[in-house]
Parts: structure tokens; C-alpha cells; sequence
């Protein structure tokens, strides 16, 4: 699961980087404590200026490494701290994410037979074609946008029951739209969720929503209008 995203730590102190590429490096020469032992010094770091984006990409390399060291439940708290922000800032990553996040959950609740079973099915998908394996990618990134979709609702109809900050929801909101909306590698059905984000927006601003798809009706069903 591990990863070592070098366009996710420019702008950072050289310190920070260096941690961060000996952690690559470690991880790379399978001297997995040693990776997590700098990453965790480079989190560390992150958190001081909280560099919210760059400490989610991070944290997510770090739960690779725990990962791959079968500290399982110790990936799950990271990811979900990655999730976490994803959310917060209507990251494009969400959806990835929360896909991996919950693959982690699933292997955290396994025991090491039934690890052993899933990690060997998962090689069957070498076996697919790119076509095949675009489809699946797709999937998990359609269940990703619904999920989304599901948070948003519930934080506005929350937000309007409470009589909360509207204008501060609404520029979250706003975020996360622009995100998506240029996020190619989210797909063609991303364009619905956008709509729907707007709608939304429609009605925290006291405004008929617009139109959406039938996908994404029951969602606003849920305002009651």
C-alpha cells in the first residue's frame, strides 16, 4: 500500500523532505520501522505550521508503512485521521481514501488465514485488462462521490435544523465543488455530484435547487423541502 509521493512535498522545509525521502527510501529496501520511524519524525514536523494537505499525504504514506509491517489497526487510525482532512478541505483524495480506509478496517477485523486468503485473491486482479481494471477503479471512486454526497446532506440538514453557520458551510461546500469539478481522474459521474453540491448550495441560500440527476433526489429529499 505504501507509496512515496514526491509531488506532494513541495513547499515544505528541507528538513521535512529529507525525513520524508529516508522514509521512501527505507520503505523502498524493505526497512519498514526505519520508514515509519522518519515518517513519523516528518509528521511530526508537519503538524507544527499544520500544513494540512501535504500532513494528509503523509500520514497516508505512513499507514502504508504500518500496513506493510501488519500494524493494522495502527493504519486504520492513521487513515482515518487522512480522511479526517480530506473532508474537511474537499480534498480530491476522498474518495480514494475512504476506499482505502476501509480495505484497512477490513484487514484490521481479519484473522492472518483470512489475510493470507484475500491477499491471495487480490493477485487475480494482475489478470484483468486495463479496461477491466478501469471499471473496478471506477466503482470505488462512484461509491467514494455517493459517500460525499451522504456527509454533505447530513452536515446541511444539521446545519439548518441547528439554525448553524451557513455561509461557513456554504464556502466548504464551494471548495470541494471547484475540487471535483476539475478532478479528471474522478470520471464523467463526477459532473452529477457537482450539480448536486450546488443544489445544495440552493437551498442553504434560501433558493429553489436546481435540477439533479435521479441518482441524487433522495438526498434532497432529505431537506423536506
Amino acid at each position: 500500500m505504501g507509496k512515496c509521493d514526491e509531488h506532494a512535498i513541495i513547499d515544505l522545509m528541507d528538513t521535512t523532505i529529507a525525513l520524508i525521502q529516508k522514509a521512501c527510501s527505507a520503505a523502498q529496501d524493505l526497512e519498514l520501522e526505519t520508514a515509519v520511524s522518519y515518517q513519523t519524525q516528518a509528521i511530526t514536523q508537519l503538524r507544527q505550521p499544520k500544513d494540512a494537505q501535504n500532513l494528509a499525504a503523509q500520514l497516508f504514506n505512513l499507514a502504508g508503512y504500518l500496513q506493510d509491517l501488519g500494524k493494522y489497526d495502527e493504519a486504520v487510525t492513521v487513515l482515518r485521521e487522512v480522511v479526517q482532512i480530506d473532508a474537511h478541505l474537499g480534498l480530491p483524495d476522498l474518495a480514494q481514501d475512504q476506499a482505502m480506509l476501509e480495505r484497512a478496517e477490513q484487514l484490521a477485523a481479519m484473522s492472518p488465514d483470512e489475510r493470507a486468503t484475500l491477499e491471495s485473491e487480490s493477485l487475480k486482479y494482475l489478470d484483468l485488462t486495463p479496461e477491466e481494471r478501469q471499471q473496478e477503479i471506477q466503482q470505488q471512486i462512484e461509491v467514494g462521490l455517493q459517500q460525499i454526497a451522504t456527509q454533505v446532506t447530513q452536515t446541511a440538514v444539521a446545519t439548518i435544523q441547528s439554525g448553524g453557520n451557513r455561509v461557513e458551510l456554504i464556502t466548504g461546500i464551494e471548495t470541494a465543488v471547484a475540487r471535483i469539478a476539475y478532478d479528471e481522474s474522478l470520471g464523467p459521474t463526477r459532473a452529477a455530484l457537482v450539480t448536486f453540491l450546488r443544489a445544495v448550495i440552493d437551498i442553504l441560500q434560501g433558493q429553489e435547487p436546481r435540477t439533479v440527476t435521479d441518482k441524487y433526489q433522495n438526498y434532497l429529499e432529505q431537506f423536506n423541502l
